[in-house]
């Protein structure tokens, strides 16, 4: 069951126990720093059955904290114990889902193709949110992909831009507006 959606929030239901969890930009960072590689790789990895046990735990750990909860690895290997393997590597799967939603339209994936060997451009999106748009830091880490995505979407569209090049049409439209003599 998901809560908020755009705060990449996910109640994930371990048995007799619900934990709420998040997946900011701040969690993705500790996912990859954890297990030595990015988060599409990781879903990668998880299409693939080739995700360990060590690292559906070291997850599912991340993601509970980040949730607000006060869990260690030993009470996460313990709920993982209740509900068996292939239930935690379902809920892990649901995290990554949730870490990477964007809600954009399949025609405006395609404009934005990311191959599964690429990171996310933390870098770009910091100098944007904080540089570009005031953003201060300690709410930038708290974002996630979702609420990043919508932001800069937004700035952009704000500022007069917009994704693809003039058509034919609109060329045509600002010359007759402008003319040159």
């Amino acid at each position: 069951m998901s809560i908020n959606p755009i705060k990449a929030e996910k109640i994930l239901n371990f048995g007799d126990k619900d934990l709420k969890c998040r997946m900011s930009l701040d969690t993705i960072i500790r996912i990859e720093e954890a297990l030595g590689y990015s988060i599409l790789k990781i879903g990668q990895k998880l299409t693939g059955a080739d995700l360990t046990m060590s690292e559906v735990i070291a997850i599912l750990t991340l993601a509970i904290r980040a949730g607000g909860n006060d869990t260690k690895e030993n009470d996460v290997k313990e709920l993982v114990a209740k509900i068996g393997l292939i239930e935690a590597i379902k809920l892990c799967g649901e995290l990554i889902t949730v870490a990477l939603q964007t809600n954009e339209e399949p025609s405006e994936k395609k404009n934005n193709i990311v191959k599964d060997d690429d990171k996310l451009p933390y870098d770009r999106w910091l100098e944007v949110l904080t540089g570009m748009m005031h953003i201060p830091c300690n709410e930038v880490w708290d974002m996630s992909v979702y609420e990043i995505t919508l932001a800069i979407n937004g700035f952009k569209e704000y500022n007069g831009s917009k994704s693809g090049s003039m058509d034919k049409d609109e060329l045509d439209k600002l010359m007759e507006m402008y003319p040159d003599y």
